[in-house]
């Protein structure tokens, strides 16, 4: 049996045979840009609702235990018991809201590395708390000279531990951020270099 060259098939079936590929080109192609931007969207998702956010936590609970090291540093070096008692009131009002911070940081869906290093951060801050309570008892004793040695040794120590280790949660939510966009980047050019071949390959069948 012969088979008949392309030149002899009709022209209705070539125009058959071009809508059919053309058809499969454009659903292969559609069907790829489906699923590359639902992970284009999931990164972008990743990016705002999780890295963002734990870099702005992380850097919220920096400046947060920053102003409560400031008071701290005002009660050690002021004599006047009536602004003493203002200032332990301003301290206890942020030592509640940090603890809220950290609990709430505990809730983000980030990596488990993220949440070993604010976890140590807690420990540190924990332990600077110990040394902030010693240091406002002897500060309303009003032994001034031992109080700004504490505040500018073993609390400046303490403190210096804690805030080294927000920076580096922020640090790394700000590394992995970069990598979730670069992640975006090759999906996008993968989706590109799908849509060349499905249409070169086209051309080819077409021509």
């Amino acid at each position: 049996m012969k088979i008949k060259s392309i030149r002899d098939v009709k022209i209705s079936k070539k125009l058959m045979i071009l809508g059919a590929v053309s058809i499969l080109g454009l659903f292969l192609m559609g069907k790829e840009s489906i699923a590359t931007a639902r992970q284009i969207d999931q990164v972008g998702a990743e990016l705002n609702d999780v890295w963002m956010n734990a870099v702005i936590a992380a850097e919220e609970l920096n400046t947060v235990t920053s102003d409560y090291r400031i008071t701290e540093s005002r009660h050690a070096v002021t004599a006047d018991s009536e602004l003493m008692g203002e200032l332990e009131q301003d301290m206890l009002e942020l030592e509640q809201d940090i603890e809220e911070r950290f609990q709430a940081y505990k809730q983000l869906p980030t990596l488990e590395a993220d949440q070993m290093i604010m976890d140590r951060a807690y420990q540190a801050w924990q332990q600077y708390l110990e040394c902030s309570k010693e240091l406002v008892e002897i500060s309303k004793g009003n032994d001034r000279e031992k109080a700004t040695e504490m505040m500018m040794g073993e609390a400046q120590q303490r403190f210096d531990e804690t805030s080294s280790l927000f920076l580096e949660a922020v640090d790394y939510n700000k590394e992995t951020a970069l990598q979730a966009r670069d992640d975006a980047g090759k999906l996008y050019e993968r989706l590109s270099r799908v849509k060349l071949a499905v249409i070169g390959t086209v051309s080819l069948i077409v021509i």
